[in-house]
């Protein structure tokens, strides 16, 4: 009996140790709230392609991302302010609107359009740029009018509409023009479409998107601003989901990104030969330039605007069609051609080359310079989606159509963080940046915080460095600034962080990299912020997973589970 008293005892153990070490290393996926150790541990897991309704996410302009397909495409976006509400934002003539009638996905919100004369319907301003396509797209059923409806959008110049024959099934109808070359009064608009004003139509959510190759896409509704969504990256080679894409604000000066037939950008055209729309490029439609020179002396530029002794990234997409797989672009500051901007070997499969540079101390006369020095001349090459930021390292490209344009920050917040223990804790944040050593300030990775500086426990770039910067502050006053591993640009890294009185561990990759034995926990933590350290500080790279737990886990563990990448 002893012996088998010591073997149910001994086998009690081991499946407690299980039971309180699983939940330790089993990501959820999404988010979940657990047991271990008698606290709860929050996970969020941005490999699941979306986003847990506890965070707030924002980014106040369009952004460019890669979907699952490789192909590079805007990021989920509706420019319409009220996608459903058609008597909030929207201009009714001659026509009268309810809501209340079954919708496309099981619901009662779809409205009823009953126009009361001639060409009756609504209408929606939004704001738009130059050249650009666009989709409109609404669901659209037949009511009790047998006539046909339009649905358009109108850029101050063109009328872009479609006329539809409703059926009596729920259809999602979509136009896609390109906006005139400076586009003023935009709006959208919904209407009856001949001079018969008998009968009604059903319509359902509306959206305005700039066109991907596959648009429309998903809807987004709105209810009273445009929405901007969350970029859940891939991989453009293995189209493998990368996480969820953060990154700084950062403008394109560049103005005319993939225009290079427009003379009023690109000029100087001399012994070559510009074809616009030739081939598919990376966002996957027909936008991409061919260029082929006649003499290794083929050149264009555009002029530009730089600041002196400044640091400059630029980057775009090259394909080689035939001949010599050389392709150079030059920037000329005024006193120097950029040596940071050397030939690029050309593959015949497209890639973003990237450069980067700094000014001389005198910047006059500066342009980007486009050629060859093959002795046999340019032979035949693709080009698309140029950018010149003023980083140290290539972002998201911001396509840019007459003037330069800039992609805001993105943000991603929970103000409203609970579960947080003072007195013992555990986090893990895994991630991939976008840069290694091109960080010029501290750049919040995770931050749990009071809303403000004064306590906070946070994981952050280091500047001008590879390394990542653990830092804590309680009460205001400073604790440690703790120096971790090294990081690789386009390389997932994952960080852990153990802390109770007097006890703080910090590892990397499976490895603990230091500890601390006098310790005091900061207090009133409330919030979390991803990609940011208290709203400043903005990061650039994907986030993969965060997780807490409210206990010390062990330093086995914190090795162990900083460890599964």
């Amino acid at each position: 009996m002893p012996v088998i008293r010591k073997l149910i005892a001994v086998f009690l153990v081991a499946w407690l140790s299980l039971c309180l070490y699983i939940p330790a290393q089993a990501a959820p996926k999404f988010f979940a709230v657990v047991a271990n150790s008698g606290g709860a541990t929050t996970s969020y897991n941005f490999l699941s392609g979306t986003l847990d309704p506890s965070l707030t996410f924002t980014r106040a302009s369009n952004a460019t991302m890669y979907d699952s397909t490789g192909t590079l495409v805007y990021a989920p976006v509706n420019l319409l302010v009220q996608s459903n509400s058609f008597t909030t934002n929207w201009s009714a003539s001659n026509t009268t609107i309810t809501q209340g009638v079954t919708d496309p996905f099981g619901g009662t919100t779809a409205w009823t359009l009953t126009p009361s004369a001639s060409n009756g319907g609504l209408s929606e301003g939004f704001p738009i740029i130059g050249s650009t396509s666009y989709t409109l797209s609404l669901w659209v059923k037949a009511g009790t009018s047998a006539q046909t409806l339009t649905i358009g959008w109108y850029d101050g110049t063109t009328f872009h509409a479609i006329f539809v024959s409703p059926t009596s099934t729920w259809t999602r109808y979509s136009i896609t023009g390109v906006s005139a070359a400076s586009p003023s009064g935009s709006y959208a608009y919904i209407s009856n479409s001949n001079g018969s004003v008998a009968g009604s139509f059903l319509i359902y959510g509306a959206q305005l998107e700039p066109t991907s190759y596959n648009s429309p896409r998903t809807y987004n509704p709105t209810t009273s601003a445009a929405y901007y969504g969350p970029r859940f990256d891939y991989n453009p080679s293995t189209l493998a989901l990368n996480g969820l894409l953060i990154e700084q604000q950062s403008t394109n000066i560049l103005r005319q990104s993939n225009g290079f037939s427009n003379a009023t950008y690109w000029t100087g055209a001399t012994a070559v030969t510009i074809t616009p729309n030739n081939a598919i490029s990376p966002d996957g439609t027909q936008n991409a330039t061919l260029v082929t020179a006649t003499a290794n002396t083929g050149y264009f530029t555009q002029a530009l605007t730089l600041s002196a002794n400044t640091t400059y990234t630029f980057s775009m997409w090259a394909k080689n069609v035939s001949g010599s797989s050389l392709a150079q672009f030059k920037i000329f500051d005024g006193a120097n051609y950029s040596t940071g901007l050397t030939w690029s070997t050309v593959g015949s499969t497209w890639t973003r080359i990237t450069r980067t540079f700094t000014t001389t101390g005198t910047v006059t006369g500066a342009y980007i310079y486009f050629n060859d020095t093959s002795s046999s001349g340019w032979s035949s090459n693709l080009i698309y989606g140029v950018q010149l930021e003023q980083t140290s390292f290539a972002t998201s490209y911001i396509p840019t159509q007459g003037s330069t344009a800039t992609r805001l920050a993105d943000s991603l917040n929970n103000t409203s963080f609970t579960g947080f223990n003072n007195s013992a804790g555990t986090f893990f944040v895994e991630f991939i940046p976008e840069t290694a050593t091109g960080y010029v300030t501290t750049n919040g990775i995770v931050s749990f915080n009071d809303g403000s500086s004064n306590n906070r426990i946070s994981i952050r770039t280091q500047p001008s460095s590879a390394s990542l910067q653990f830092r804590t502050v309680s009460g205001s006053a400073s604790q440690y600034t703790d120096v971790l591993g090294a990081t690789v640009a386009n390389t997932a890294t994952k960080v852990g962080i153990s802390y109770a009185a007097n006890s703080l561990v910090y590892a990397q990759d499976g490895t603990i990299l230091g500890s601390e034995s006098t310790y005091t926990t900061p207090t009133g933590i409330n919030t979390l912020n991803i990609g940011n350290e208290t709203g400043a500080g903005f990061y650039s790279g994907w986030i993969r997973s965060i997780s807490y737990y409210n206990t010390q886990l062990t330093n086995a563990q914190l090795q162990t589970i900083s460890g599964q990448l």
